[in-house]
């Protein structure tokens, strides 16, 4: 009987055995794959504002967008120099705001990314997933799971349990302005 791939084959009609069969088309998957392997994939790295490596098809975007105006639905990832979210707005901020964020009554603010400047919460809903320098809330409802360095105002703050504030994470929510007998520093 001849051998196919070191197997041997049926003597009926020449049709190789099942095993065989799994054994042929696993190998063409592997010399499929080996090519598939051998290009090579490039990286573009964006330095100082200028790209270095393969960055076809990739937009580099020198300094900073300008304030934000939120009155609808916006999702923002690039870097902007501040925002306010008017009632009925809702901003979701992934990327870097490097001035400060307002959040009028009605309005909605939810961070994953950074703000460098301070929220001020005049009355809005503000939940900060990602690291923001300063939160000042004067109204409305504000939620933190990420890493908030400082506070003022009047709040009220809820700090999830995991969230860090002033550098150090918390094994227990915490409710912000705490109570006048508390030894933590605000």
């Amino acid at each position: 009987m001849p051998k196919i791939f070191g197997v041997l084959a049926t003597a009926k009609l020449g049709v190789p055995k099942f095993h065989t069969m799994r054994k042929i088309i696993a190998f063409a998957l592997l010399i499929l794959l080996s090519i598939q392997m051998c290009t090579t994939q490039a990286a573009c790295n964006i330095f100082g504002g200028k790209p270095y490596g393969d960055c076809s098809g990739v937009t580099v975007r020198n300094g900073e967008k300008p304030s934000l105006r939120v009155r609808s639905s916006v999702i923002e990832s690039a870097i902007v120099a501040g925002a306010t979210v008017y009632p009925g707005g809702s901003l979701v901020l992934s990327g870097i705001s490097n001035g400060d964020t307002v959040v009028k009554s009605g309005g909605r603010l939810f961070v994953t990314g950074m703000v460098n400047g301070a929220i001020r919460n005049d009355g809005g809903s503000v939940e900060i997933e990602g690291i923001v320098t300063h939160l000042a809330s004067n109204g409305g409802s504000a939620t933190i799971g990420g890493q908030l360095d400082s506070f003022s105002g009047s709040g009220p703050v809820l700090l999830k349990k995991g969230a860090i504030f002033h550098g150090a994470p918390l094994n227990q929510a915490m409710q912000l302005p705490r109570p006048h007998g508390d030894a933590r520093q605000q």
